[in-house]
């Protein structure tokens, strides 16, 4: 045809032609992986011992639904109870909104919590504890040392708070310097997920995370899951970081995000920042990075609002500044927490 001078869109029609057996048989072949979407009871079970373990803080102050709060979530051990301690006490502090906590815990003291509770009492907070010992997700692959299988249990908010239509996901080992409110409210642009961009190599696109996944499995299992994720559209999205998030809980009960996605970690053994980028598949709105500052990768000294575990972790990184009153982060955060130990201490005294 070429030779015979065709015109290219009936040789591309032909050629087409030609092909699609082959190609209508590789389409099938790529499209042919087991359904392991969870039954609608095994959610409702899973989330069901949070739920009825779960401990509010009564009596420590109560959030009145009226003022629209602020939801917030955040998972913690027992290991993390100071982290998390200066967590709230830093969102509170830069924060007008009443505040809802919701805190995923696993080993956690009922002491610790009542004590914690008690430190933050105030009608602008309430805390919300639930506790998810008993959900176990397997083998977790791809974690750093220092993170927890805690940070898994996030991947249930959207059946944990059923009656909660958006939440502020923040990592417990963070430092919060500006108005939580505002990132609570950011604009979504109709999205599930408003997030950080990554910049770490290993995990800033669909194809990273997917390299670093079939990299820990097994070359059936590997092909198995590279072909599940093709289904979800373009591998070559940017991904996200996970360590601060706003999550529109109502559109992922509306896309059975648990049910769906939740044996991804079962089957395929996957953490959880690397499910949501998956699942969001570049699907997802940007924060800015002032609300998730990482100072060891690409500190500035303009003003942030959310600064992360590698400035929080005991000064390690202490000659990074923030931008109130030339303060190290260090200060701030040993600040946040001397406030917490000294006030627990008091209570612990009363008893």
């Amino acid at each position: 045809m070429i030779a015979k001078g065709t015109v290219p869109e009936q040789v591309y029609a032909a050629w087409a032609d030609l092909c699609r057996p082959e190609l209508e048989q590789a389409d099938s072949i790529c499209s042919n992986v087991p359904d392991i979407s969870l039954a609608e009871e095994k959610v409702k079970t899973l989330a069901a011992s949070p739920i009825s373990r779960r401990a509010s803080d009564i009596g420590h102050g109560r959030v009145d639904e009226a003022q629209a709060p602020v939801h917030i979530a955040l998972s913690a051990d027992e290991g993390y109870a100071s982290y998390l301690c200066v967590a709230i006490d830093s969102v509170m502090r830069n924060s007008a909104s009443p505040i809802q906590f919701h805190v995923l815990t696993r080993g956690f003291k009922k002491e610790t919590a009542d004590k914690i509770g008690e430190h933050f009492r105030s009608e602008r907070c309430e805390i919300d504890f639930l506790p998810c010992d008993d959900i176990d997700y397997g083998e977790v692959g791809g974690k750093y040392p220092r993170i927890t299988v805690s940070t898994m249990d996030r991947l249930l908010l959207p059946e944990l708070l059923s009656t909660t239509r958006r939440v502020v996901y923040l990592d417990t080992d963070i430092l919060v310097l500006g108005d939580v409110a505002e990132l609570f409210r950011t604009e979504m642009n109709g999205r599930p997920i408003a997030a950080r961009g990554s910049i770490a190599p290993g995990a800033s696109s669909g194809f990273a995370h997917l390299n670093r996944v079939t990299g820990r499995l097994s070359p059936d299992m590997a092909t198995e899951f590279r072909r599940r994720v093709s289904l979800r559209g373009d591998l070559a999205f940017p991904a996200f970081n996970a360590g601060v998030l706003v999550l529109d809980l109502d559109q992922l009960r509306e896309k059975q995000f648990c049910r769906e996605f939740l044996p991804f970690v079962f089957r395929y053994g996957i953490n959880d920042q690397e499910l949501l980028n998956f699942f969001a598949c570049g699907n997802w709105s940007p924060i800015p990075s002032s609300w998730n500052s990482w100072p060891t990768q690409n500190w500035s000294r303009r003003q942030s609002w959310c600064i992360s575990s590698e400035a929080t972790s005991l000064g390690k990184v202490t000659s990074c500044l923030s931008a109130i009153s030339g303060m190290s982060i260090e200060v701030v955060w040993k600040a946040c927490c001397k406030r917490s130990e000294v006030r627990i201490a008091v209570l612990q005294s009363k008893e």
